[in-house]
């Protein structure tokens, strides 16, 4: 009998020590990153709310760095979670390699490290320790089979007297960072008053202006465009417009930027063209015409992998036929992909579409581009048309692209024309399709149709109809 208890007692005691090694497993992976064996996002959250306690009671100041690797989402993607993992084992170690014992590192997710930098000296004392871990990221990395160049950028925020938040003071930091990579990575930034407001700013943006194409806010404006010689309109260009709910009509100046960075420039600019398609539909059943419709596409949208089956589906749609649309480029949106963006432009040819390359002249490889690219159109930019009547050299520029405009067979028009003397100089050079503040500002929709009724614009053939995001 005794032994029969001497046995159950011991399963007893191994089932409490099991039980004691669960939970102490669980406390850990509660509050460390399983990868590197750093602090997690909830042990480093108490750690600076302790710190911050003690700093309201008198001690030194203290300051917190996010350190995000340059590049690593790339590797990652590029060579699996394998070698990602053992990259970010690497991290952690340099960091510790890097701080005081006194300091706290931790690793809050991906590949973002934060660093409580306890009772730091000055900021110069922050700003060695930045360097020496700039310094020691700023080598090759080896592991088994492979060896990496890598950097690191970081973000730093000083926490202050007046009420600290942790949150915010981690968002102080973390914005810091996004400037220090913007700026070219591989460098540290403190944080300055204003970026979180920015960063905040930009993400209610982004927020609203994803649900903009769903509830129908995206409008287009349209800007007459006339032949200078005959005084009759030859088409019109429409700009696209942001009609929020609480802000009223934004230009895209305020938006385009967030829209290309975000890749919500592809539905914006797809609404667009099925606006400007159907539009122009409406206008032909209302006995106006038809007109040729150019769309000016962004790098992202022509380069997506549905852009040419999109645009096949709305022509079949709206009823227009493809020789009425044409979509416009500017050098700067394919110069890094020239290749992939070309053969996606014959493609769309194929479709009987027709190439435009928008503010020509203001690239480094126009005349270059004009003999790879298939392109039926140039615009002459603004930035030339406003130096007419100042500048001898950018008035004979403009004379050469007209000429050779003329010697290539291709269709030519000067956008941007705000005074009789730049509307003259271009019709004595030969170029008679102008667009310009001197003819019109640009129209919402209803006030363009009345301006084409009242008075009873005969529009010429082949004329040109024209959208710009």
């Amino acid at each position: 009998m005794s032994s029969s208890i001497t046995r159950t007692d011991l399963s007893a005691e191994t089932d409490k020590k099991k039980l004691n090694e669960l939970n102490e497993r669980v406390r850990y992976l509660e509050n460390y990153d399983i990868v590197t064996g750093l602090p997690n996002r909830t042990l480093f959250i108490n750690k600076v709310n302790e710190t911050i306690s003690l700093q309201s009671a008198g001690s030194k100041n203290n300051a917190l760095l996010t350190v995000d690797l340059d590049n690593f989402k790339k590797l990652n993607d590029t060579y699996g979670f394998f070698v990602g993992d053992e990259l970010l084992r690497i991290a952690a170690a340099k960091l510790r390699s890097c701080v005081r014992e006194n300091d706290f590192v931790a690793r809050i997710g991906g590949d973002e490290f934060f660093i409580l930098l306890a009772a730091f000296e000055d900021i110069e004392h922050i700003k060695r320790i930045s360097e020496r871990i700039l310094s020691t990221f700023n080598d090759i990395w080896k592991i088994p089979g492979h060896e990496f160049y890598m950097t690191a950028s970081i973000g730093i925020a000083v926490i202050s007297e007046d009420k600290p938040d942790v949150s915010a003071i981690m968002m102080n930091a973390t914005s810091a960072l996004y400037s220090a990579k913007s700026k070219g990575k591989n460098q540290y930034l403190f944080h300055e008053y204003g970026i979180n407001e920015k960063l905040i700013h930009m993400y209610k943006m982004e927020n609203s202006l994803r649900c903009a194409v769903e509830r129908d806010e995206i409008v287009v404006y349209y800007q007459p465009q006339v032949n200078a010689e005959t005084g009759r309109i030859t088409g019109m260009e429409a700009l696209v417009r942001w009609q929020h709910p609480k802000h009223g009509l934004i230009t895209p100046a305020k938006f385009i930027d967030i829209a290309e960075n975000t890749g919500l420039i592809i539905p914006i600019g797809n609404r667009v063209i099925e606006l400007i398609c159907e539009q122009n539909m409406k206008w032909k059943n209302s006995g106006y015409g038809t007109f040729h419709v150019a769309a000016n596409v962004s790098s992202r949208q022509l380069l997506h992998s549905g852009f040419v089956s999109f645009i096949r589906n709305v022509l079949g749609r709206t009823g227009m036929p493809p020789a009425y649309l044409e979509i416009e480029i500017t050098e700067s949106a394919i110069v890094k992909s020239m290749n992939t963006a070309i053969q996606v432009l014959n493609q769309l040819r194929e479709l009987g579409i027709k190439i435009s390359l928008d503010d020509f002249g203001t690239g480094y490889s126009s005349l270059s581009y004009l003999k790879t690219l298939p392109v039926d159109k140039i615009k002459i930019d603004r930035s030339f048309i406003i130096d007419i009547g100042k500048n001898r050299k950018t008035e004979a520029i403009i004379y050469g692209i007209i000429i050779l405009a003329k010697i290539m067979n291709l269709e030519v028009i000067a956008e941007g024309v705000e005074t009789s003397e730049q509307a003259d100089f271009m019709i004595k050079k030969g170029c008679s399709n102008i667009q310009g503040f001197l003819y019109s500002v640009p129209l919402p929709e209803e006030q363009f149709t009345r301006l084409i009724s009242d008075q009873n614009v005969i529009f010429e053939n082949n004329s040109w109809f024209y959208y710009q995001i």
